[in-house]
């Protein structure tokens, strides 16, 4: 069972790569990746206890979280975060060429516009 729920998900994520294009899958990759550190080591700021902690007394005003979710949460959050936002400045990046191949709406040709009348 195993095998085939391994199998659904990677068919999946290999039909939806096929569906972005170069600098969009560029970008959500680079995004993640960073995400990822950037969340880990706001998860490892959190969890300091000299950090958020109170030197006064040994847990009084102890703000600080467990360790292993908090780190957890921090980069799950960051691949999430980041992979959307290298995903929208990888499709700034885009090719322009592709949109102006495609006909606009709002664009009347030149056979479809009528003469001005004077």
């Amino acid at each position: 069972m195993a095998n085939i729920k391994a199998a659904v998900v990677v068919s999946c994520l290999l039909g939806l790569a096929g569906c972005a294009s170069g600098p969009v899958a560029k970008g959500t990759l680079i995004g993640a990746l960073t995400g990822a550190v950037v969340g880990t080591g706001t998860g490892i700021l959190v969890s300091d206890d000299s950090l958020l902690g109170s030197s006064e007394s040994e847990r009084s005003g102890d703000l600080s979280l467990d360790k292993g979710p908090t780190i957890g949460a921090g980069a799950i959050i960051g691949v999430v975060f980041g992979a959307l936002v290298g995903a929208m400045i990888g499709h700034g990046y885009d090719d322009p060429s592709a949109d102006e191949a495609a006909p606009q709406p709002g664009a009347a040709r030149r056979d479809q516009v009528a003469p001005v009348a004077f």
